[in-house]
């Protein structure tokens, strides 16, 4: 549970900052919008707090050291700098009104038959995602286990190096994406799903990966719970570090495993919301109760594929 009362905790100090701002009256009795600045900081403190939760359970587990030797847990890190920097600067990304949009009740529709966006949904800025780009390389570099023992798994670096780096960024892009474009209210249940396939995949492999799953997946479904409820797009910021957490678990549960899992399996865990994100686009002009559906059932039908294929299957040989 500490996981969750971490991340009550973040958002609620997060959420006050943002409403306080918006309840101050001016002398002529009119209602201010939040600032730009109290909404970056909300939103940064969301996926930090997320962060934060993550880091204790881990560390509760094994043990608290700021260079750990395990090289999953050294991700840690830069998978912070990566979300901390995607959270901060997501206001001049093609959204100029407010981190603060407003959700899109399930069954709105816009006018012209496009479902209303929560904000702009122009392409982020160059800098930006270059920035997360490097960043994400971190994250890729420092998951690759190396030294004494891990001498067999180092010509899979060249493969697994672009494959965590091409997954925590286009995750990162299509859940922020699905989040503006009125699956604000859902769209974390799709990163909580994000989670599930490579949590499945190290509980085959070694438990303290899967309890580091586990603490991600408790985390972000506190506020998928929350959102749903009571939305507000400051808490969709949790989704940049949980989706470097799935890319850098995904490539870590391969590398503790002594199965050799097929290529598209691995596509699957890897690019799992993606590939939701991308179904729902060919039916984005339906009500919103249409999209939660199609997003649900393609999400839950490639979990139970993983399920299925990682334990009641045969297993592959080994590598």
């Amino acid at each position: 549970m500490t996981p969750a009362v971490i991340v009550l905790v973040a958002t609620t100090i997060a959420l006050r900052i943002v409403r306080r701002r918006e309840g101050e009256s001016s002398r002529d009795g009119s209602v201010r919008p939040a600032g730009r600045w109290s909404e970056a900081a909300a939103g940064t403190l969301i996926a930090a707090g997320w962060w934060v939760a993550l880091a204790i359970s881990v560390g509760g587990r094994q043990g608290f050291d700021w260079w750990p030797d395990d090289a999953w847990r050294q991700s840690l890190w830069p998978i912070l700098a990566f979300g901390v920097w995607l959270a901060a600067s997501r206001l001049g990304a093609g959204d100029p009104n407010s981190l603060n949009t407003g959700a899109i009740s399930l069954g709105q529709v816009a006018p012209s038959g496009d479902v209303a966006p929560s904000g702009d949904v122009a392409p982020s800025g160059g800098v930006r995602w270059i920035g997360a780009a490097v960043l994400a390389s971190l994250i890729a570099a420092v998951t690759m286990p190396g030294g004494e023992g891990w001498g067999d798994v180092i010509p899979l670096h060249r493969v697994w190096m672009p494959a965590v780096l091409a997954a925590t960024l286009a995750n990162a892009w299509a859940v922020e994406r699905l989040t503006r474009t009125g699956g604000e209210r859902w769209g974390l249940w799709v990163v909580v799903a994000g989670l599930a396939a490579p949590m499945i995949l190290a509980a085959g492999t070694y438990g303290a990966l899967a309890e580091m799953g586990i603490a991600a997946i408790v985390a972000t479904l506190v506020l998928a719970v929350w959102q749903s409820i009571r939305p507000h797009a400051a808490m969709t910021t949790a989704a940049y570090p949980a989706m470097a957490v799935s890319a850098s678990l995904t490539a870590s549960g391969h590398f503790y495993s002594y199965e050799a899992h097929p290529r598209w399996l691995t596509g699957l865990i890897l690019f799992l919301p993606v590939i939701v994100v991308a179904a729902d686009r060919t039916v984005r002009g339906r009500p919103g109760w249409a999209r939660v559906i199609v997003a649900g059932a393609v999400a839950a039908s490639i979990v139970a594929v993983v399920g299925w294929k990682l334990f009641l299957s045969e297993p592959e040989p080994e590598w």
